[in-house]
C-alpha cells in the first residue's frame, strides 16, 4: 500500500471553529481535550467533505457559510475516472461549502462537482468510524453486505443482480398473461364490442373538421344562394359588368388607327375581362352546392359529429387517437386470443431464468460461506489480541426467496465466554465488546476495501485499562500496511501509543467561544496525558504516572 493519506484539514465557521488548519501526520493519530472542547467538531467537519449532509446549523452562529478543504497524498491509490481532478503533484484537494440559504458547493482540483461526485472521491480515501456503525453491528441486516464487501466478488454480485432484474421483469410478465387470462372471456366481449364499434365507424381524420366546415356553408344555404347570384348577374348577367367591357373594348377597337395609344387601352379591357370571366367560373364551380335537402345534410353531419364527440369521451382521446386505439384494441384482442401460448411460453423462460438465478445465488452462497470462515478466524484473531481470548465468532446463514442479493440471509454471532453457545450480537454483546468486535472488523477489512485513512470516533466506549492499551496496540498495528489512523479518544492507555497527539480545547474571546488544536510535544503529552488520568486535581503523581505511561507505550511500540 502507498503513502496516500490526508495532510491537511481547513475548518472555517463550522461550530465553535472559526478558522482552523490542521496538519495531519501518517501513522497514529490522536485527538484528546476535554468534553464540548470540539473534538467533534472536527469529525463533522471531516464528515461534510465526506458527503454527508450539509445541516445548516453546523455554520457557527452570525455567520453565512462553513466551508471544509482537505488535501490527500494520492501516491500509492488511483481516482479511476476521477484522475483528470489530481494536481500535478499526486494530490488532490477537496472542497465543500454549505451556506445559511441551504446551498451547497463542492469542488475537486479546483473544478465543481456534485455533492455525489465528492462522496465517490473521498470514499476512496477515508472511512469515518463512529457511534452509529457499531451500533449497525447489532443489526443482523448489515451483516451480509459486510460479509459480500469482505468477500471482494462484486463481478458475482453483478452477474446475479443482472440476472434477478432479468427474472423479475419476467415474472411480472407472467403475473400480467395470468391476470389477463383469468378475465379473458369477459375482456374478450368487451373488445369485441370496443373494436366493432370503431371499425363501424369509420373515422377518417380530419373528417370531424371537414363536416364543421359543411355544416356552415349549409347552415347559411340560403344566405349564400342568394349573394352568389346576386354576385353573378352582376358580372355577367344582360346588363352586367362584363357586359360592359365587351361594350367598351368593341368601341376603342373601333378607334384604332385613329386615336394613337388606343391598343393599350384595349389591352387592359381584354385583361380585366379575362380576369372578371375567371372570377365568373370560379364562383360557379367553387360555390356551388350539390344538395337538394340542405336540412337533411344538416341532420346527417350533426348526427355524424355527435357520434366522433360520444367516441372521443368514451376513450378519451382526440379524433387522431381513435385510431390509433382501434389498433391498440386489435393488438390486445390477438394477445387474448394467443394468450395461453405466450404464458405457457414466458413461464417456460421463466424455469429456464430461475435455474440460471439459483446457480448464480449457489456460486455467491458457496463464496460466501467461503469468506465467512476465513472472516472468523481472522476476527477471533483480533479479538484475542483485544482481551477477548475465549471468543467465538460465527456466521449463521440461513435461506430465503430470491433477493436482490441472493438467497442468503447472514447474521454474525458471538460467545464471548468459553463453553457458551454463539448468539446474536445484539442480544450479549456489552458497549465495550461490540466496540472491540467493531475494531477487529475494521481491521479485517482494512486492506481489503483500500482506503488508506481510517477515523474512529470514540472507539474505546466501554473500554479502559489493559483492553484499552491492547486497543491502542491494534490501532498501531493497523498503520503497518501504510494505513493512516485518526482516533478521537478518552483513554490514556490509547492516547500514549500515538504517533501523534492532537490535543483539542476552546478559549473564550471579546464574548466568543473557539476551537483550536495543537500537536503537543512530549512534555505537553506528560500534562495532557495526567488531565485524562486524573480529572479535576492533576497532581504530580498523576505526572509522573503520565511520564510512565508514555515510557511505557513507546517500549511496547517498539516491542510490537
Amino acid at each position: 500500500m502507498g503513502t496516500d493519506m490526508l495532510l491537511s484539514l481547513y475548518i472555517e465557521n463550522v461550530a465553535l471553529i472559526k478558522k482552523l488548519n490542521i496538519d495531519i501526520n501518517a501513522g497514529f493519530t490522536v485527538l484528546t481535550g476535554e468534553t464540548g472542547g470540539g473534538k467533534s467538531i472536527i469529525i463533522d467537519s471531516l464528515a461534510l467533505l465526506c458527503g454527508s449532509r450539509g445541516d445548516r446549523s453546523l455554520i457557527r452562529t452570525g455567520e453565512d457559510f462553513a466551508c471544509v478543504e482537505g488535501i490527500f497524498d494520492l501516491r500509492g491509490v488511483s481516482l479511476g475516472e476521477d484522475a483528470e481532478l489530481a494536481d500535478n503533484d499526486q494530490t488532490v484537494t477537496v472542497y465543500r461549502r454549505i451556506t445559511a440559504d441551504g446551498r451547497s458547493v463542492c469542488k475537486a482540483g479546483g473544478r465543481t462537482i456534485s455533492v455525489s461526485k465528492l462522496k465517490g472521491i473521498v470514499s476512496r480515501l477515508v472511512n469515518i468510524h463512529g457511534q452509529q456503525d457499531t451500533q449497525a453491528l447489532s443489526d443482523p441486516s448489515s451483516h451480509l453486505n459486510l460479509l459480500d464487501a469482505y468477500a471482494g466478488h462484486e463481478r458475482e454480485l453483478e452477474a446475479y443482480a443482472a440476472s434477478y432484474a432479468a427474472y423479475i421483469a419476467l415474472e411480472d410478465e407472467v403475473k400480467r398473461l395470468g391476470k389477463i387470462n383469468e378475465d379473458k372471456l369477459i375482456r374478450l366481449d368487451v373488445l369485441e364490442f370496443q373494436i366493432n364499434e370503431l371499425d363501424g365507424a369509420n373515422i377518417i381524420e380530419g373528417e370531424e373538421e371537414g363536416l364543421e366546415s359543411e355544416k356552415s356553408v349549409l347552415v347559411n344555404y340560403e344566405k349564400i344562394l342568394d349573394n352568389v347570384k346576386t354576385a353573378l348577374d352582376s358580372l355577367d348577367g344582360r346588363d352586367s359588368a362584363l357586359m360592359g367591357l365587351y361594350k367598351a373594348q368593341e368601341a376603342l377597337n373601333r378607334l384604332e388607327g385613329v386615336l394613337s395609344g388606343i391598343s393599350d387601352y384595349v389591352k387592359r379591357l381584354e385583361s380585366c375581362s379575362y380576369e372578371m370571366r375567371d372570377i365568373v367560373d370560379s364562383l360557379k364551380s367553387d360555390i356551388s352546392i350539390d344538395c337538394d335537402s340542405p336540412e337533411k345534410r344538416i341532420d346527417e353531419i350533426e348526427e355524424r359529429l355527435a357520434l366522433i364527440s360520444r367516441l372521443k369521451r368514451k376513450y378519451r382521446t382526440d379524433e387522431a387517437g381513435l385510431s390509433e386505439k382501434l389498433k391498440a384494441l386489435k393488438k390486445e384482442k390477438e394477445e387474448l386470443v394467443t394468450s395461453d401460448e405466450i404464458l405457457e411460453d414466458r413461464k417456460n423462460e421463466l424455469t429456464d431464468k430461475a435455474k440460471l438465478l439459483q446457480a448464480l445465488a449457489d456460486t455467491l452462497s458457496i463464496k460466501r460461506k467461503s469468506a465467512a470462515l476465513k472472516l472468523e478466524k481472522e476476527i477471533e484473531a483480533n479479538l484475542s489480541q483485544l482481551d477477548m481470548p475465549s471468543v467465538t465468532f460465527a456466521t449463521e446463514f440461513g435461506r430465503t426467496p430470491f433477493t436482490p442479493t441472493g438467497t442468503d440471509t447472514a447474521e454474525f454471532l458471538i460467545s464471548a465466554n468459553a463453553g457458551e453457545e454463539p448468539r446474536s450480537i445484539a442480544r450479549i454483546a456489552s458497549g465495550g465488546e461490540l466496540s472491540r468486535i467493531m475494531l477487529s472488523v475494521k481491521s479485517a477489512f482494512a486492506e481489503i476495501d483500500g482506503v488508506t485513512t481510517v477515523v474512529f470516533d470514540e472507539i474505546d466506549t466501554g473500554i479502559s485499562g489493559k483492553t484499552s492499551e491492547r486497543i491502542g496496540l491494534k490501532l498501531k498495528k493497523l498503520t503497518e500496511p501504510g494505513i493512516q489512523i485518526l482516533c478521537v479518544t478518552h483513554s490514556p492507555q490509547i492516547a500514549c501509543l500515538a504517533d501523534t497527539h492532537l490535543s483539542v480545547s476552546k478559549a473564550e474571546d471579546g464574548g466568543r467561544t473557539y476551537t483550536s488544536v495543537k500537536e503537543l510535544s512530549f512534555e505537553e503529552r506528560i500534562n495532557e496525558i495526567a488531565r485524562i488520568m486524573g480529572g479535576i486535581q492533576v497532581t504530580e503523581a498523576v505526572r509522573a504516572a503520565s511520564r510512565e505511561a508514555l515510557v511505557r507505550a513507546a517500549e511496547l511500540k517498539s516491542n510490537n
